[in-house]
């Protein structure tokens, strides 16, 4: 992912993409391709 740093401080986008990674290890992906 890459992004802007004029319009976005790299520390947010580091959360963003933290949040990203916990979401898809921690989806139950058998239950919605289910």
């Amino acid at each position: 992912l890459t992004w802007d740093h004029r319009a976005f401080d790299g520390s947010t986008a580091v959360l963003f993409l933290r949040r990203i990674k916990e979401n898809l290890e921690s989806w139950d992906w058998e239950q919605e391709l289910a």
